[in-house]
């Protein structure tokens, strides 16, 4: 009887490979995406593909895509398959000139590639995570979904 209690017990808890994520949810840690340091190319939005090859950078703690000034960085944090962004500041714009009829400069005079509006859209609103394929994840927040593949 101790030996059937033993085993009943063990198979109310965290299997090899899995930890207890709170609130009920098992995790396998080995689909868990822990950091989204390197080079990311933004591959598909809801699921179709983006041909535009837009590359975010991230590192531990925040993800981004071209210079400050476009406004396109995140911090973020990883908890399983749990997802938090934070937009990062962008730095001040340049103050306009007080001539009239002189208009302002604009704050970051660059292309933005198609997919990287709509990739902000979801990393503002992420809630979740997860592996998707070969050296890929998946992000989805707000009804939609953002698939990054690794570079």
């Amino acid at each position: 009887m101790p030996l059937l209690l033993a085993a009943a017990i063990g198979a109310c808890g965290p299997g090899a490979g899995e930890t207890n994520g709170g609130g009920g949810d098992s995790i396998r840690t080995s689909e868990a995406v822990p950091t989204l340091a390197g080079h990311w190319r933004i591959a598909a939005i809801d699921g179709r593909a983006v041909a535009s090859g837009a590359v975010m950078v991230g590192d531990g703690a925040s993800i981004g895509w071209g210079p400050a000034c476009a406004g396109y960085a995140w911090g973020y944090v990883v908890s399983g398959h749990r997802f938090r962004t934070q937009r990062r500041a962008s730095p001040p714009i340049a103050a306009a000139d007080p001539r009239p009829g002189v208009p302002a400069p604009h704050p970051c005079p660059i292309g933005i590639p198609p997919g990287v509006v709509d990739a902000a859209n979801v990393l503002d609103a992420a809630r979740r995570i997860e592996p998707s394929g070969t050296d890929a994840v998946r992000i989805s927040g707000g009804g939609h979904t953002v698939t990054l593949r690794s570079q």
